[in-house]
Parts: C-alpha cells; structure tokens; sequence
C-alpha cells in the first residue's frame, strides 16, 4: 500500500477550481537511503480544463510523487517531461480536459 506523506490540491489561478491532486509518497531521504538520486518535481498545467485560463507551474515538490485529476469529469494527458540537468528538477508539462 502507498503511504501518503503530504497530500496538495491544485487549483486553477483564475477560476480557482481544484485542478490536480498531488501526493508526497516517498521523502528524498528514503530515496538516497534505497540508492536512487534525490528527486523535485514541478508540476506546468497548460490550461484550465474549465476556464480555459492561463497556464501556471506549481510549487516544487520533493520526493516520490503521484498525481491524478481532482474531479471525475477531467482528463489528464502527459505532453512532456523536462529534466533540468543543473539542478535536476523534472518540470512534468500536462494539459486537461473535460469528458
């Protein structure tokens, strides 16, 4: 079973609807100790499934991470990940849809 370290909701900046769930599963501490590299991801939504609104990139999130839409109505579509080779950072770009 996956623990849940942190749980997030993300929502979108113009019409405020939860947009994203996001689920802290595994600290980068546990990560190094199994011999995996650290690990922060940066979740780019590119438009709201409702409004149609802005694209935004959330908070950094460190560790194992898991996402799936906030509402049932939404679908959730992986365009690209880009791994930052300086720092790291992975930035997951996805669009959203309603069914």
């Amino acid at each position: 079973m996956m623990e849940i370290l942190e749980e997030h909701i993300l929502h979108c900046g113009d019409c405020n609807k939860p947009l994203l769930n996001v689920v802290v599963t595994e600290t980068n501490d546990t990560r190094i100790s199994k011999g995996c590299p650290t690990r922060t991801t940066i979740i780019r939504i590119k438009k709201c499934s409702y409004c149609g609104g802005s694209s935004f990139d959330s908070p950094p999130f460190a560790g194992s991470i898991n996402i799936k839409p906030a509402q049932d109505d939404i679908s959730l579509e992986s365009i690209e990940t880009i791994e930052d080779t300086k720092t790291g950072v992975l930035t997951n770009i996805l669009t959203m849809g309603k069914y």
